[in-house]
């Protein structure tokens, strides 16, 4: 289940001593006794040193990797190789309890299980990564698209859908089922816009099949459509939720480092920051509209803004 970290027994050098004593000198047994009176202070130093976390029992660290969040455990197991290979068990039950017990706990608003295929610690990782699973960069305006189970930029994902007019693509015409089975998005002008492999995908199956195999064909997809449907709505549901939620814990945390700002006094008493001057921040007014949680170095960003614009109203 996890790997076992394996310690070495120490052989107690008293015990050695008192074995070999009859076969000693009272010159040999001196020395003996001197190298014991050293190997015991050395083995004294390294009892005083702090452990290490990759020494600890299995059962040890599995139970504080039981109160880590999904982004802590995530980054554990970034760390070294040992960790790795004991948080990336996907054939484990325990290590995926701890998975999804972290998420339960630190991310109420993502109740729903795992998609088919996909692991704990997959799920949880596909939930906070901002990563374009395409391009490979980093970025903070990724999206989720469930039904393709991939988060993409909005570079890429203009790079790979498709505008739909009138049930022609790139002026051909395509046939109504094919349309009628895959998941469309809207643009700006209400287009439908696809996705050009899927739709790439499908011609090449209807152009194989002869008119009769390709109504049965069209039956079949279009039920595993609507069943992928229903996954998509409640995925969907989830995710609007889970930005309301983040929004409401961002703004929650804002305000209370924003209420103690405004309580700070100089030594006459007098307060030191206003807070209608505050609240004219764009910066504050940006970090309200975030989804993703906030953090210090967000705070300190604002709080830069803050003295910048208390000088600016002092001077002028």
């Amino acid at each position: 289940m996890v790997q076992t970290r394996r310690f070495k027994a120490r052989s107690n050098p008293s015990t050695e001593l008192i074995e070999q004593k009859d076969t000693l000198t009272d010159s040999d047994l001196f020395d003996s006794l001197q190298q014991t009176s050293t190997s015991s202070s050395h083995l004294q130093q390294n009892v005083n040193k702090p452990s290490s976390l990759c020494t600890l029992p299995p059962e040890t660290f599995l139970q504080i990797c039981k109160n880590l969040s999904p982004a802590d455990l995530l980054s554990l197991s970034k760390t070294c190789k040992l960790f790795y290979n004991d948080l990336c068990c996907e054939d484990s039950l325990t290590i995926q309890e701890i998975w999804r017990q972290s998420r339960y706990s630190f991310m109420p608003y993502r109740k729903l299980v795992p998609p088919e295929g996909m692991s704990e610690r997959q799920y949880v990782r596909f939930l906070l990564e901002n990563k374009c699973h395409i391009c490979g960069r980093k970025s903070k305006s990724t999206k989720i698209y469930w039904e393709r189970r991939l988060r993409c930029c909005a570079g890429c994902l203009e790079t790979r859908m498709i505008r739909c007019d009138n049930y022609k693509i790139d002026s051909q015409d395509v046939e109504p089922i094919i349309l009628q089975i895959l998941h469309c998005r809207w643009d700006r002008n209400g287009t439908r816009v696809y996705w050009k492999d899927q739709i790439t995908e499908k011609i090449k199956e209807i152009e194989s099949l002869s008119q009769t195999e390709r109504v049965e064909w069209g039956e079949q997809q279009y039920k595993k459509f609507k069943l992928n449907e229903r996954e998509l709505n409640r995925r969907n549901i989830e995710d609007n939720c889970a930005r309301r939620q983040q929004r409401y814990d961002r703004k929650k945390i804002i305000d209370e480092k924003l209420n103690e700002m405004i309580s700070e006094t100089n030594k006459n008493g007098s307060p030191i920051w206003i807070r209608a001057y505050l609240e004219k921040c764009s910066s504050l007014s940006k970090a309200y509209t975030y989804n993703r949680p906030f953090t210090e170095r967000s705070w300190y960003i604002i709080n830069n803004c803050h003295y910048i614009m208390s000088l600016l109203t002092f001077y002028l």
